[in-house]
């Protein structure tokens, strides 16, 4: 841009292409609770769109050669997957799926008492609806741990 007696002015780039995002959604599943060793299929909803490649990736990386619909994971980590259609349209990625070589406790945590709870209250961790023996427990607070605190009782 210029005007009479200024400098003339140039705007940033803007990158302009003509593809299209994917109207679906990308998903994995199973999505939780994932082991090694199980397989992980990818699903494609929503969209009218046919997809036409995928490409399983790991911690952010990919896969050389996990190519199908279907990867069945031999490592822990975080997992997604890259789906492309037909030209003129942008690839989509999952959110992750995290594989542990753990399974997940089955049952349910929960503190008593849940509401109206003051400084000084006590608190116990409950543990209901699994077959698990429980063998260790460890307080928070705000997302940090609390040293010491690792007893069923805080």
């Amino acid at each position: 841009m210029s005007a009479s007696g200024y400098i003339s002015k140039t705007s940033n780039t803007v990158i302009v292409n003509d593809l299209q995002n994917l109207s679906g959604t990308v998903t994995i599943t199973p999505n939780s609770g994932v082991r090694v060793g199980a397989t992980l299929t990818a699903n494609y909803t929503g969209g009218t769109e046919t997809i036409t490649s995928y490409q399983w990736n790991r911690n952010g990386a990919e896969i050389g050669g996990a190519t199908n619909a279907t990867y069945q994971a031999t490592q822990t980590g975080s997992y997604t997957v890259t789906v492309s259609a037909a030209s003129g349209y942008n690839p989509k990625t999952s959110e992750a799926v995290t594989v542990n070589d753990l399974p997940n406790l089955s049952g349910t945590v929960t503190i008593t008492p849940n509401s109206g709870v003051r400084v000084g209250a006590t608190l116990t961790a409950n543990y209901a609806g699994g077959t698990e023996t429980i063998a260790s427990y460890q307080w928070n607070r705000n997302g940090a741990v609390i040293g010491g605190a690792t007893s069923s009782t805080y």
